[in-house]
């Protein structure tokens, strides 16, 4: 079983099997059941359903799924630990599914929300010692349960509910949780289809933080250490702007990103105006790619977990580019961008959330376009590949137009779009600048991101400093050393 089980490369930047091959996650996140709104009511998809969109995954190169526990399983924490019968045997039929369709789970086991006022109000009252020590938190500006990253004291009061929910002196608590923890040990352990272990969705990390979490994340990352015999990969995913601290990937084998465009500090477009800013899809591609550099620079590899559309505001001045009028190639974009920025960046391609009824079906599109990356994904060796950042070392002649960068000795990936594209035909020339590439005799190839083709290559005794092509919307260029 050790060869099929997915551990880091070498390098320490991608995954691979225990026999060498690379593996390159690619999917999207999951339920096994459908949300309407922060899981008030959910509904079980037929099996017939749940099956055909894991066979059409697969079909397209999916390999992949972040499967979020639901709620129904989740309760079990309020009553110290026991499960449902019938969430556990659904449980067990997405995974045997899983195995069906080749696809590997990232199984996210412990949620913050879970635990907070906000999200479950009525299962945060249910349980004893958040009653004990005063229910939801709430306070005059925003009575009820409080939406923590809308609020202004958002620091202060998230601090209080992790206080009352993560608390490692209940006892009771901490066995609940880890009682958990075991039953998932003991019933999945040994399923090469496990990718890995999520300690907890959305936990913010910051500094303030350490006095709570550093405790915690110890316990239980060190309980799994001790009792998963066959060692599973960890980690968990937290809010968009978190630095990792040190102790945090020292709990972990590798991290996570999150992006939303209307949620990820500091990041702009000013090619754009500012009324449209968060509806920006680039925002997604120049954030992943801002986030996956941080991360290249800790070592570890990196997954973009979780991202999401850009339709959420109203309209604007700046006609249908960017309004709610054009949602659908919205979120399309944000789904393109989201998939080659950080995988051009030194992370992996990224995992869109698919929306608050769970297991929302990407479009034929969308489905063509994952086809596209595996078809790139597997000309590549990412067990060998270690990549550092080459963003200064590629450039494009032009303002409205970007590119991102990742190289080593032997290996060259950039990826350069066209930030003002909104459906064309828009094609627009293109120079790109390399100030560094691969020595000696190369191959230039440059990649369809519509198909995964290669629709040119050129083979130099050295590699040139400058490239051109005409852009429609996208392309992916890969420089190999021969």
């Amino acid at each position: 079983m050790s060869s099929s089980l997915i551990r880091v490369a070498p390098s320490g930047k991608y995954f691979r099997f225990g026999d060498g091959r690379p593996f390159m996650p690619l999917g999207h996140n999951t339920y096994s059941e459908v949300f309407t709104v922060y899981g008030y009511e959910s509904t079980l998809y037929p099996v017939e359903q749940l099956e055909e969109r894991f066979a059409r995954l697969a079909e397209h190169g999916g390999n992949f799924l972040r499967l979020f526990i639901p709620a129904n399983l989740q309760r079990g924490f309020f009553r110290t630990g026991q499960m449902d019968p019938e969430e556990e045997a659904r449980l067990d039929l997405v995974f045997a599914l899983g195995e069906k369709y080749g696809l590997y789970f990232y199984v996210e086991l412990l949620m913050s929300q879970y635990y907070t006022a906000w999200y479950h109000a009525d299962q945060w009252l249910a349980s004893p010692y958040n009653s004990a020590n005063g229910g939801p938190v709430t306070c005059a500006a925003c009575p009820g349960p409080l939406p923590a990253n809308e609020h202004p004291d958002f620091l202060e009061k998230y601090r209080a509910r992790l206080r009352m929910g993560y608390s490692l002196d209940n006892a009771e608590f901490v066995r609940a949780q880890q009682a958990k923890l075991q039953w998932f040990l003991d019933r999945f352990s040994g399923n090469p289809h496990v990718f890995c272990w999520g300690l907890s969705n959305d936990l913010p990390l910051h500094d303030e933080m350490d006095e709570v979490l550093q405790p915690w994340l110890r316990e239980m990352s060190g309980y799994l250490r001790e009792h998963d015999r066959h060692h599973h990969l960890l980690t968990l995913q937290t809010y968009s702007g978190t630095v990792w601290p040190e102790w945090v990937r020292d709990c972990l084998d590798f991290t996570s990103i999150r992006a939303y465009p209307w949620s990820t500090p500091g990041i702009r477009d000013d090619a754009l105006p500012e009324e449209v800013q968060g509806r920006n899809p680039n925002n997604i591609a120049i954030w992943l790619n801002h986030k996956a550099k941080e991360h290249l620079a800790y070592g570890q590899p990196a997954i973009c977990g979780e991202y999401g559309g850009c339709t959420v505001r109203t309209d604007d001045a700046h006609g249908q580019r960017f309004s709610l009028d054009n949602r659908d190639l919205l979120r399309s974009r944000a789904t393109l961008y989201g998939l080659w920025a950080p995988l051009c960046s030194g992370s992996m391609p990224g995992h869109r959330w698919t929306g608050y009824d769970g297991f929302y079906p990407l479009t034929t599109e969308e489905y063509g376009w994952l086809a596209a990356v595996r078809a790139f994904c597997d000309r590549v060796n990412w067990a060998a590949f270690d990549p550092h950042s080459a963003d200064e070392q590629v450039s494009v002649d032009r303002s409205d137009c970007s590119v991102v960068a990742v190289a080593d000795e032997s290996l060259l990936l950039a990826w350069v779009w066209d930030r003002l594209w909104v459906g064309g035909p828009r094609r627009v020339p293109v120079s790109l600048r390399l100030r560094e590439a691969p020595a000696g005799p190369v191959r230039v190839e440059w990649v369809d991101c519509y198909t995964g083709r290669i629709t040119r290559a050129e083979t130099y005794a050295q590699a040139p400093t400058e490239l051109a092509l005409d852009l429609d919307e996208c392309a992916a260029l890969v420089i190999r050393r021969l």
